[in-house]
């Protein structure tokens, strides 16, 4: 049995309850980038997540005083797992740092008000790439630091373009796949950086199975993938966890 963290996304998340396995999750922390984790911390303003929901609520906690890295610290996980499926996010500056600009934090009325910045930082910029590298850099030192015997793996995951066939004829546009394509080509850039900087086991699961799910729990998505993708990365994550990779 491996004590596990993830810093990523619902890919990643799903997959642990997709099927029983040995691992117990001891922490999940979502919807928030590496650049604004990398920011300066800053108070979560009074009643500015009143209302959400618990999940929901914590995420934009985690992200405005950037407490995900320090959390994932005390949990002195076994293995952490990471993706980046959730900067697909624009980041946005706002009370004195930046902020991943994700739904839940759009929900608040703080957050209504920061949708139509002019400040947006889109993932698919060269400025966002420099400054995602920059928070790679300083937030993986920190990680190797304070975890020394941590094993890392990155889930290479990415947007899938196909949807599985059940007859109801739900697809991806073309315009949407021209998007998924764009995002996976930067997505596939700045894996290749987290690995170098953490040294990371990788799991990417085949091509073949980066499929959509029509009937998925959380909707149709373009990471919201079919049973089999789930299963694999499981059984790969056993082989790391028990030194058989």
């Amino acid at each position: 049995m491996s004590n596990v963290a993830i810093y990523g996304s619902c890919v990643s998340r799903d997959a642990f309850s997709f099927r029983a396995n040995e691992h117990v999750v001891v922490g999940y922390f979502a919807r928030s980038s590496w650049i604004s984790q990398d920011a300066p911390s800053v108070p979560c303003p009074d009643r500015m997540t009143d209302s959400l929901s618990g999940f929901a609520a914590r995420t934009v906690r985690d992200d405005v005083e950037k407490l995900v890295i320090s959390k994932i610290v005390k949990a002195s996980p076994d293995v952490v797992v990471i993706d980046l499926i959730d900067e697909r996010f624009a980041l946005v500056p706002g009370l004195g740092t930046w902020l991943t600009l994700s739904a839940y934090l759009q929900e608040t009325a703080f957050g209504v008000g920061l949708v139509k910045s002019n400040d947006l930082l889109r993932p698919l910029t060269d400025e966002r790439s420099r400054r995602f590298s920059d928070a790679v850099s300083r937030l993986t030192h920190r990680l190797h630091k304070s975890l020394p015997n941590t094993v890392w793996v990155i889930h290479r995951a990415f947007y899938a373009t196909k949807v599985l066939s059940t007859g109801g004829g739900r697809g991806f546009t073309d315009t949407q796949i021209d998007v998924a394509k764009n995002m996976n080509r930067t997505l596939a850039r700045w894996y290749d950086q987290l690995e170098v900087a953490l040294g990371a086991t990788v799991i990417e699961v085949p091509g073949e199975l980066v499929v959509a799910d029509p009937d998925h729990r959380w909707g149709l998505d373009h990471f919201h993938y079919i049973g089999q993708y789930y299963d694999l990365f499981i059984d790969r994550l056993d082989s790391i966890a028990n030194g058989r990779w």
